[in-house]
């Protein structure tokens, strides 16, 4: 396999499979991860992503989850700035605010959908923003 960032070859081995990181400038970039069958074609598979300064990950509850309240939410963040704190929004409104680049708390949610957005800000002033939506049911 090998994997392409911006038409630059970065990585080659000879696995069916890829485990590997490596540094990107910020902005759009397009990675393209070609591999060969037993025959000799050629698969490709392409994505565009954006390389930020940091990212945060929701960690829990996994996307399009169905869930019952209370729900755990967990996030970390981390980037080239430190994260100085983390914030839960859901549906819009500001639920939850801590210090540092993880959080792992509950938030009790009312049956429905809602929308879960954790926040990130670093040092620098920089804000992530990560989503999920979540089906809460009752037990």
């Amino acid at each position: 396999m090998q994997i392409y960032v911006d038409n630059v070859l970065r990585y080659q081995g000879k696995s069916n499979q890829v485990n590997t990181s490596f540094a990107m400038s910020l902005g759009p970039r397009y990675i393209v991860a070609p591999s060969w069958d037993k025959a000799g074609e050629i698969h490709k598979t392409g994505v565009h992503v954006t390389v930020q300064a940091q990212a945060g990950t929701i960690r829990s509850p996994m996307p399009d989850a169905t869930v019952t309240s209370p729900v755990p939410v967990v996030a970390t963040a981390d980037g080239v700035s430190p994260v100085q704190t983390m914030q839960i929004y859901v549906d819009g409104t500001l639920t939850y605010k801590g210090d540092g680049n993880a959080l792992n708390t509950t938030q009790q949610l009312t049956p429905g959908k809602h929308s879960i957005v954790v926040e990130a800000t670093d040092q620098s002033g920089a804000v992530t923003r990560s989503r999920s939506t979540v089906n809460v049911v009752t037990p």
